[in-house]
C-alpha cells in the first residue's frame, strides 16, 4: 500500500511552521553514534537522511565521522525551505520513488521515525538498497513495534476516526491517516536483503508538545524500565551482495 502525499505534506507543513527550530532529539543522535562505534563503523562517504526535517540527525552525526558528507530529503517542500535556510543540503522528494537517486550513490542512509508513515514499507526499503553502494549501511529508527502503548493508541485513532471522520488527526496535527506501528516481523522480512548488524530499544524523554508524549512520559516516570517505556526502536543494517527484488 502506497502512502498518500497530501496527508503528509499538510503534516508536515504545519509541521515547519510549528516547529521551525531544530526538532532533532541530541540523545537520540548521540545514540546513533555510540551504536555505531558498538558495531566498529566509522562511516564516511555520500549519507542520506530520509525524511530529514528542519534539522536533521545528519549534520550532528557527521560532526564525529568527519568524513560523512550529508543529503536530506524531505516530502514538505516549507521543511526544506527551513533546513537549507539553515544550510542543510536538503532537497524535496518521495522516497517512494525509486528515480529520485541514481544506484549505489551512498555509504549510509538513516530512516529516522519515518517508516512508521509509510503504510507500506516494502517499495522504500527496496529503494533504498538499490540506492546504497555495495556494504552499505541502512539505520532504522522508529517507534517500537513492541511496545503495548503504540497498540493502544492506534486502537484510540481509529476510535477517533470512526466518530470524527478519518482527517480528524490531521486537523488537529496529531498524526496522519498514513501511520502504521509495523510489527518486527514486518521489519525482518522487508530487511531481508541487508545483515543485522544491531538492534535495542531505549526511552529518550519527548519534548514535542503532544498529548501522547506526556502520556508516554508519564509512562516512563512510573514505571521505569518497563516494556510500556521504551518507545524507540534502533536497528543497523549493513546490504549484502545480492540482488534484492
Amino acid at each position: 500500500m502506497s502512502q498518500n502525499k497530501y496527508y503528509e505534506q499538510i503534516f508536515f507543513d504545519n509541521f515547519a511552521d510549528t516547529h521551525g527550530g531544530s526538532h532533532i532529539g541530541i540523545q537520540q543522535a548521540e545514540f546513533i553514534i555510540n551504536s555505531l562505534l558498538y558495531c566498529g563503523l566509522w562511516p564516511k562517504g555520500e549519507m542520506l537522511e530520509c525524511g530529514c526535517g528542519v534539522d536533521g540527525y545528519g549534520n550532528y552525526i557527521a560532526q564525529t565521522f568527519k568524513g560523512l558528507n550529508v543529503t536530506g530529503v524531505d516530502i514538505s517542500q516549507k521543511t526544506v525551505a527551513i533546513a537549507n535556510r539553515k544550510k542543510t543540503w536538503a532537497i524535496f522528494g518521495d522516497i517512494e520513488n525509486e528515480r529520485l537517486f541514481s544506484s549505489k550513490t551512498f555509504d549510509l542512509i538513516l530512516c529516522p521515525f519515518v517508516l512508521h508513515h509509510l503504510p507500506g514499507m516494502d517499495k522504500t526499503i527496496n529503494n533504498i538498497y538499490q540506492w546504497l553502494k555495495p556494504d552499505g549501511i541502512f539505520i532504522i529508527m522508529d517507534i517500537n513495534p513492541t511496545n503495548p502503548l503504540f497498540r493502544i493508541s492506534n486502537f484510540c485513532r481509529k476510535i477517533f476516526e470512526v466518530l470524527g471522520g478519518k482527517g480528524i488527526l490531521l486537523r488537529h496535527s496529531l498524526a496522519t491517516p498514513n501511520e502504521t506501528t509495523h510489527n518486527m516481523k514486518t521489519y525482518l522480512r522487508n530487511t531481508r536483503g541487508y545483515k543485522l548488524l544491531f538492534c535495542d530499544r531505549l526511552y529518550i524523554e519527548q519534548k514535542i508538545n503532544s498529548h501522547f508524549a506526556l502520556f508516554n512520559n508519564a509512562l516512563h516516570f512510573f514505571f521505569p524500565g518497563s516494556i510500556f517505556s521504551e518507545h524507540i526502536i534502533l536497528m543497523i543494517f549493513k546490504k549484502k551482495d545480492l540482488y534484492y527484488a
